[in-house]
């Protein structure tokens, strides 16, 4: 950092510590502390004394202010005026408005203020921290208050009015603090006993206790108040705090510690059990022991350490919000340049109260402004200024201004001084030559095999494939993208503009890798799409044809053949891809020929194209009330009646490139561009290139006309200001309070609704974000809205012949409605069987012990995500998907039984079940009631001794005929406790609830006599049509557990059977376990042991059993016990009581939250401005589609622009635009462009078609193989990691129907996929 004398020689600022040294040798020294520490004020006055005793103002810059108020923002800014918090949307509009801002812990935001606080922490205060007072004209921050700290205020810039009083109070503590909460009593301020206006340098020191106020008058005022938090630094509070300590140690006895860590509330435990005599007693013994071991020394040693932990807070938190990982936001500041954005006019009369800034949509933007800013607006123009020249009364109002207009979209903002621009463009311009020159003449140089006569030797053009790798996103695809022109036999090289560090080290690798194709990496100096046309201006001025196609291509046979043919034939100076669906070209595919005419004619469109993108004629249009520029726009004709307006395009280093006359350029000894030109076409060596790269002009010329708009207009810029712009929103957002997520209709509500849940989303999957709209569509409105109005009715009630009678509940798994719904439910019906949706084999026995309703509450009391108010529809769709995710997947405690939200009716209806058993009423039933685990039993599922490999998924449960197998065992279950009990309650999942009730009613005994809701047909219906062909597949497969649920089903027909005498015991457990968490916390340890030690414990006592009939039932439920019975392996229970949580699922965001932002801003660049208009293009190349340039919307086309032939390529079935379409047959195709396909659809799409040249390599062309499948003889699958088998490696025909040929037949279906049925319909092109 650094400031500038009067010559105008930059001086180093001083720092945080040189400002704290200087501090203390000039004010905080022995007569300081002897004379004024906690006794008197002192204004030192720089005036008088000199101005090295406060540094801060050399030090402490308008932009590291600012920098502090960004990072603060949200957490420790506060702005007031008049008492009053400011409501507007970011600190520069509320300075501007008149509202003071206060930083607190302003150390942990800005350097200068931290080295300042340590120096002074270090010398002489343990701590101290910084508050920074930034106060705008006519303003005062606070009212007349004392203060419970020590504060030195060092003036910085600006003034501001002192008025010391009293002190009420000395050396008061926090609570004694006046003015803060409500006004001081008038009658406690008295007379003033100091009156005086602080400038800059100057420093005052205010005791704790000095009733003090301030105000600034005429200008604005910054000052820093060092606190020395002296009130906590006191004895009394030191020793309150040591005595605290101390009754942890050994001396005091159990009953004591415990005694002072009781509260005084009233209750009927607790020290209020004693009388005041007793209790007087016991606190004497306290104070006794305390007394006996307090040591002056102990009491400063535990301050110490306190203040150690508090100085390294203080480390870690400006190590966080400054360090390498920290998120800045890019902020104005005073070496930076600033101009109006193009198109943007502004009116702003002086004397006026408001500024008009008119847009070049049309629209206006009116803002209110003071004279100050009002007198810095007009100042602004379309040429960039330095900021610290632009006048205004207050350096810091001057940013707020600027932040201000730039948060409005009218100023753009250049992040380097000129100075340093220039001098970097030059160094950029050398270099851009240099390095495109080399890869040119490495990739390009050819020299003769054989020697003959001069005269005789024809020339030999030179010529390069051309395609730009933008960002790391398309990496994966570079070789694959060689590799296969090689496999096409693709003669020429390959230049790849490599843009950005990783793009440009994955071409460096490529290239020293052996290959036909030849591999040439360039890497420009901006990240711009705009260096494409860089590189090909260069290219054509030393004399080298260019093929240039996109990454999102893919070549089914080479193209070159037949281009280079068709434009032979039809004489052709370029060709570009038709458009497909419009009269108009493509620039994904094109070819230009190294001729004279060519190259001044691209050297003229680029000059042009700098112009109508940042000219007047833009300012002309916006005026207009029209869109700007040729670009998207569809301006039908010139605007021939406006008056002539003189261009005022930038003149900045930005553009110095330019030359007077990029066509046409000479150098002393009369070399001239033309000549050049015409040399290089018939160049056969390096010698032209090298000798061209040592003529500056030029090479400046060359270079000039492609470079300088990519400095200057590029969608970096925007992307930039954007991404800052965005920061800043974050940064200065506060958050608002939300509800509680413990279930899917509290997290629905949360977030406002299903409606504006639906429709985030539906923003979010606009914007290429959520790939799941339907599924959440459904999720919402068939599942969250219906089970809201329908969640106590989900039930069938049946009757046996015999009399008895079910209550069958359906429940949805993760909702506390269907909680309360079952277990009001047991309540009402008091059943003597209850029958639920539990197994044996996993956690469910230990599950009923844990307390869940009251764990959720503590392990689920905070979502993951808070709502902020810089929130988007984007952003609460993804923290939707987030608190989803973390509500279905979060691990229950101790990872006991799945997730913490899920199954609670299960517990909560065993609990409600346990409870009529402890009443002990007549008509329990059998046993005094039975628990009936009705799922299928999964001990038989897997062996830990004698299976191999890992245990099944238990996912499988719910899927294919497993959810029919699982039916038919609750159904079986349910008719036997029908037969058994005289009232039964099932719970299960209301998924089974349909599929249960028709098996149900098979039963003649069973009938249905009422019904909640009407009920859809199972989920295994459509199954049944078959016979169970598709049962029988998947048997026989012996996929999906079918098997293994078979065989459970044959060893537990009806189901696992408890007593009640186990149900209060693991009601019990549950009690203690929750009497545990209640003291221990979450690190309890639970009462119950695994599930697999109650299950053989139960077993062993008879109060668990598996009974193989009916007859087996009766006799157990007599009270005999059945022999044969065994608790055997429970393959998956949770052994170990895992704590770290498991990964979460997708939320369906395809990319995180980083990689989105990354997608996003490559998609800018399909829609940017600076990306050639087709309709532009095809005007400029003389319209060779024949289309008239007033119809294609180009309201100002170049002038003398040299006429070329062009040609077109066929675009139906040939060269072909994927989001298009296409027609003819596939054997026909050339190349397909995915063009403005979604970047996630075109990535796997390109990858397939990949996939399958690469699996036919050596057999057969990709295109001969595509033109032969059927995609009706294959199941297509979804790409996978490639196979083993290759037919390269084994020189085999691949097998019908095998591997090779589904890849094929995926590939051939990807381009099917954009087939239309009838040609393409050609429309005029806008």
């Amino acid at each position: 950092m650094g400031t500038k004398t009067g010559t105008g020689q930059r001086i180093e600022a001083p720092s945080g510590r040189d400002a704290a040294e200087s501090l203390c040798k000039e004010i905080l020294n022995d007569s300081f502390f002897q004379e004024f520490w906690e006794k008197n004020p002192l204004h030192y006055r720089a005036a008088e004394r000199g101005r090295s005793a406060n540094r801060l103002p050399e030090a402490l810059l308008p932009d590291e202010v600012a920098s502090a108020v960004s990072s603060a923002a949200g957490s420790n800014l506060k702005m007031f005026k008049n008492n009053e918090t400011s409501e507007l949307p970011t600190p520069w509009h509320s300075y501007l408005a008149g509202y003071s801002m206060v930083i607190n812990q302003a150390d942990r935001h800005s350097r200068v203020l931290y080295e300042l606080c340590k120096g002074l922490s270090a010398k002489h205060f343990h701590h101290v921290f910084a508050v920074v007072y930034l106060t705008p004209p006519d303003s005062q921050a606070v009212r007349v208050h004392t203060d419970d700290q020590d504060v030195i205020l060092l003036q910085v810039w600006g003034s501001k009015r002192w008025t010391l009083y009293n002190a009420p109070t000395k050396l008061p503590y926090t609570e004694e603090m006046l003015g803060k909460e409500q006004a001081v009593p008038t009658e406690l301020i008295g007379p003033a006993q100091m009156d005086f206006t602080i400038q800059p340098h100057d420093v005052l020191y205010i005791p704790r206790g000095v009733l003090h106020e301030a105000a600034t008058g005429t200008e604005p005022s910054l000052h820093i108040t060092i606190t020395v938090p002296t009130s906590d630094f006191c004895w009394g509070v030191q020793m309150v705090k040591h005595l605290a300590a101390d009754v942890r140690q050994s001396a005091y006895s159990p009953e004591l510690r415990s005694l002072c860590q009781a509260s005084l509330v009233e209750g009927p435990a607790g020290p209020l059990e004693l009388d005041d005599e007793k209790l007087d007693a016991k606190l004497k013994e306290i104070m006794d022991i305390f007394a006996s071991g307090l040591h002056a020394r102990s009491v400063l040693d535990g301050f110490e350490h306190r203040m150690d932990r508090t100085n390294l807070g203080q480390d870690r938190q400006f190590s966080q919000l400054n360090g390498e990982d920290a998120s800045q936001a890019v902020l104005v500041a005073e070496e930076m340049r600033v101009r109006l954005m193009h198109g943007i006019l502004c009116c702003c009369d002086e004397g006026s109260s408001a500024a008009v800034f008119f847009r070049p949509d049309g629209r206006a933007l009116k803002m209110k402004v003071t004279p100050a800013a009002l007198t810095l607006i007009r100042a602004l123009s379309d040429v960039p200024q330095r900021i610290r020249d632009l006048p205004c009364r207050d350096a810091f109002e001057r940013l707020c201004v600027l932040e201000v207009l730039r948060d409005a979209g009218v100023l753009q903002l250049f992040l380097k001084s000129a100075e340093s621009s220039a001098a970097e463009i030059a160094r950029h311009r050398r270099r851009i030559l240099r390095e495109a020159l080399e890869a040119i003449t490495r990739l390009t140089s050819r020299r003769a095999t054989t020697s003959r006569p001069a005269a005789s030797r024809v020339a030999v053009r030179r010529h390069v494939a051309l395609t730009l790798l933008y960002g790391s996103s398309w990496i994966h695809l570079l070789e694959r993208t060689v590799l296969h022109l090689e496999r096409l036999h693709f003669a020429w090289p390959l230049l790849v503009v490599s843009i950005g560090k990783d793009a440009f080290k994955a071409c460096r690798r490529l290239q020293q890798k052996s290959s036909s194709v030849r591999v040439g990496c360039w890497r420009p100096n901006t990240p711009s799409q705009v260096h494409r046309f860089t590189i090909i201006h260069i290219l054509l001025h030393v004399g080298v044809d260019v093929f240039y196609f996109d990454m999102d291509t893919f070549f089914l046979k080479n193209p070159l053949p037949s281009l280079l043919s068709q434009a032979r034939r039809g004489k052709h100076e370029t060709m570009f891809s038709g458009h497909g669906d419009g009269d108009c070209i493509n620039i994904g595919v094109f070819y230009i020929k190294a001729t004279f005419r060519m190259t001044e004619w691209f050297s003229r469109f680029l000059d042009w194209l700098a112009t109508i993108a940042s000219g007047a004629l833009a300012v002309a249009v916006a005026l207009a009330g029209l869109q700007r520029g040729f670009v998207s726009t569809g301006i039908q004709q010139p605007l021939r009646s406006l008056p002539t307006l003189r261009a005022s395009s930038p003149k900045d280093s930005e553009r110095s490139l330019a030359t007077k006359d990029d066509a046409k350029v000479t150098k002393p000894g009369e070399v001239d561009l033309e000549q050049v030109v015409k040399d290089a076409e018939n160049a056969d060596d390096e010698r032209l290139a090298r000798e061209l790269s040592e003529y500056d002009d030029v090479a400046d010329s060359i270079v000039a006309a492609a470079v300088r708009d990519a400095e200057t207009n590029n969608p970096e810029v925007e992307i930039e200001l954007a991404r800052a712009k965005r920061q800043q929103e974050i940064a200065q957002a506060v958050v608002i309070p939300s509800g509680p997520v413990y279930d899917v209709l509290s997290l629905v509500d949360k977030y406002g609704g299903t409606s504006e849940v639906y429709e985030n989303h539906k923003v979010a999957a606009q914007a290429g974000y959520f790939q799941q709209l339907p599924q959440l569509r459904t999720f919402l409105f068939d599942f969250v809205d219906v089970h809201r109005q329908q969640a106590d009715q989900s039930f069938v009630e049946f009757e046996h012949a015999t009399g008895s009678k079910l209550v069958l509940v359906g429940t949805n798994h993760i909702s506390r409605n269907s909680t309360e719904f079952a277990r009001q439910t047991v309540l009402k019906e008091r059943p003597e069987c209850l029958v639920i949706e539990r197994r044996l084999g996993d956690d469910s026995l230990q599950r009923l012990t844990v307390p869940e309703r009251q764990l959720q509450e503590k392990l689920m009391a905070k979502p993951p995500a808070e709502f902020l108010s810089s929130d988007t529809e984007v952003d609460r769709a993804r923290k939707f998907q987030t608190d989803r995710m973390w509500l279905e997947a979060s691990p229950g405690w101790r990872d006991i039984g799945g997730e913490a939200a899920g199954c609670h009716e299960f517990g909560a209806a065993v609990e409600a079940f346990a409870q009529l058993r402890k009443e002990g009423k007549d008509g329990m039933g059998p046993r005094g009631g039975t628990l009936c685990f009705g799922d299928s039993d999964l001990r038989p599922l897997y062996k830990r001794a004698e299976d191999a490999g890992l245990p099944p998924s238990l996912n499988d449960l719910g899927l294919g005929a497993n959810v029919a197998l699982r039916d038919l065992q609750f159904s079986k279950a349910l008719r036997v406790a029908m037969k058994t009990h005289s009232s039964v309650v099932g719970v299960i999942g209301d998924g089974h609830l349909a599929g249960i009730t028709k098996l149900m009613q098979q039963d003649p005994q069973v009938r249905v006599v009422k019904k909640g809701v009407p009920l859809d047909p199972p989920s295994w219906a459509d199954d049944m049509k078959d016979g169970g062909r598709k049962w029988e597949r998947e048997a026989l497969g012996g996929g999906l557990l079918f098997m293994r649920l078979v065989e459970a089903m044959d060893a537990s027909p009806i189901g696992n059977w408890m007593d009640a005498e186990a149900v209060l015991e693991l009601q019990a457990m549950k009690e203690e376990t929750l009497a545990r968490i209640e003291e221990d916390g979450l690190e309890a340890e639970p009462v119950a042991p695994v599930s697999s030690s109650l299950g053989e414990d139960f077993t062993a006592r008879g109060l668990l059993v598996t009974p193989k009939s009916e007859e087996e039932l009766r006799r157990w439920l007599s009270g005999q016990r059945l022999g044969g019975q065994e608790a055997g392996d429970f393959p998956f229970e949770n052994r170990r009581l895992r704590k770290a949580p498991p990964k979460l699922p997708n939320t369906g965001f395809p990319y995180t939250k980083e990689e989105a932002e990354r997608a996003q801003e490559e998609n800018v660049y399909h829609e940017h401005q600076y990306e050639i208009d087709q309709r532009g293009l095809d005007v400029m190349l003389g319209s060779p589609l024949q289309t008239p340039e007033g119809e294609l919307g180009v309201a100002f086309p170049p002038e003398n622009l040299p006429k070329v032939q062009v040609g077109v390529m066929e675009d139906e079935n040939e060269v072909v635009i994927g989001f298009i379409g296409w027609y003819g047959h596939v054997s026909r195709m050339l190349v397909f462009h995915w063009c403005n396909s979604p970047l996630k659809d075109k990535w796997e799409e390109i990858n397939a078609v990949y996939d399958a040249a690469e699996a036919i390599e050596g057999w057969m062309p990709l295109s001969l193989a595509m033109s032969v499948v059927s995609t009706r003889h294959f199941e297509v699958m979804p790409r996978e990691p490639s196979e083993p088998w290759s037919v390269a490696a084994t020189g085999k025909s691949p097998p019908l129907g095998g591997p090779v040929w589904r890849a094929i037949a995926t590939a051939r279906q990807v381009i099917e996929a954009y087939r239309l049925p009838k040609p393409l319909v050609r429309l005029p092109c806008n």
